[in-house]
């Protein structure tokens, strides 16, 4: 059997109340606590005293993270469709730059007919006309480290932890997409 990365390459960092055993036996107790019924009650009821006394609370966050990786990962990106990814060494502020062709001024030359853009006519022997067309643009931007802690009270937990287990992955990712 192939051993599970609980790193997921490096993306995530693993507590050392973490292990493989552990993930597995909470993603089990999720899926009996899911399927209904009176069995689905037993299992909400262990899961409720797993969480409440033991380390059991590490494995489920990972958990989570674990299985929202690749859902974050197929989701669209709407972003991408008016910038792109630009690779930085720091947090420090970078600042984009461009040179924008600005050839207004054409537009006053011989033949144009106040049109911008267009090649002034130059008659033979004439001289060309000068076009200074080029402004600066330039914007600054940082990297800024986000995130956010989620956590749940004994009272709610013993109430309906199923409801805050089935809720709590979509949020994450939502807020995730909403943020990127």
């Amino acid at each position: 059997m192939a051993k599970l990365d609980l790193s997921c390459d490096g993306r995530l960092e693993v507590h050392p109340f973490v292990t493989e055993n552990k993930i597995g036996a909470m993603g089990q107790m999720i899926e009996a606590a899911s399927r209904g019924g009176y069995a689905a009650e037993m299992a909400s009821v262990q899961l409720k005293e797993t969480l409440s006394r033991s380390d059991a609370a590490f494995s489920l966050a990972h958990l989570i993270n674990i299985r929202n990786l690749p859902e974050y990962d197929k989701a669209p990106r709407e972003w991408t469709k008016i910038a792109s990814v630009e690779t930085v060494d720091d947090f420090e502020p970078t600042t984009f730059q461009r040179l924008v062709p600005n050839m207004d001024q054409l537009k006053f030359g011989k033949g144009n007919k106040g049109v911008a853009g267009v090649s002034p006519k130059v008659a033979e022997l004439d001289t060309y006309q000068y076009a200074y067309g080029y402004s600066e643009e330039s914007v600054k931007a940082a990297i800024e480290k986000r995130g956010f802690k989620w956590g749940i009270s004994l009272e709610k937990m013993i109430g309906d932890v199923r409801r805050e287990i089935r809720r709590i992955p979509g949020d994450m990712l939502d807020i995730a997409l909403d943020t990127d």
